[in-house]
């Protein structure tokens, strides 16, 4: 599975858009506070949850993503991520 960190353009496209991370989280139906993250970059994101974002501003996933790496193993409480 890949794991993805989003770029800087997705806080600017949310932004422009003139939407609020909570009004963003209602569309989406993702945790407001879960988007915060994302957007700072100090959540990785789910390959699913990356997918509905860019979805939602209809932009291609690698435009607003970076791949962070991809799971190659869980273990009891973490998965391991290879970069």
């Amino acid at each position: 599975m890949k794991v993805f960190k989003a770029n800087n353009l997705l806080k600017k496209e949310r932004e422009e858009s003139g939407l609020t991370l909570r009004e963003m989280s209602t569309e989406i139906g993702l945790h407001y506070s879960y988007l915060s993250g994302v957007e700072n970059q100090s959540r990785n994101v789910k390959e699913h949850n990356a997918i509905l974002i860019t979805k939602f501003f209809g932009r291609p996933l690698l435009e607003l993503f970076d791949i962070y790496g991809i799971v190659t193993k869980f273990g009891d409480s973490r998965a391991t991520i290879s970069k």
